[in-house]
């Protein structure tokens, strides 16, 4: 995995558009999710077209709130990650958001990342 630096250009938060995997345990939480690139003119996301499958590690997790009403993906709509690494909060650099429907919201150290290279079709 490939470790999110303060720039944030190596990954496109806002290209995120389903938690397929919410995993949280003593190492933090892992998110599984389909990313599909935002298109202008498009609707978004379009089900017609493929998603990529990426990996997201985020080390040291506070404050998690997570709410889906189903079993099965959990579309975002509006995933940003917030660097507060200048607000020298201790072990606070991100604060990773939903900011349109607030169904997720945490603040982490450290983000890992990684493209699997899968595409997939919902």
């Amino acid at each position: 995995m490939k470790r999110i630096t303060s720039n944030l250009k190596q990954f496109d938060p806002s290209s995120v558009a389903f938690i397929q995997e919410l995993v949280w345990n003593e190492s933090g939480v892992f998110l599984k999710v389909y990313c599909q690139s935002r298109k202008s003119n498009a609707t978004w996301p379009d089900l017609k077209n493929e998603f990529e499958i990426v990996h997201l590690q985020f080390i040291q997790v506070s404050s998690l709130n997570f709410i889906s009403n189903s079993m099965g993906l959990h579309q975002i709509t509006g995933f940003d990650i917030i660097d507060l690494s200048s607000d020298q909060l201790e072990s606070i650099n991100y604060k990773v958001i939903d900011y349109e429907n607030g169904s997720l919201e945490f603040s982490c150290k450290e983000i890992e990342y990684e493209k699997i290279g899968l595409k997939i079709s919902l």
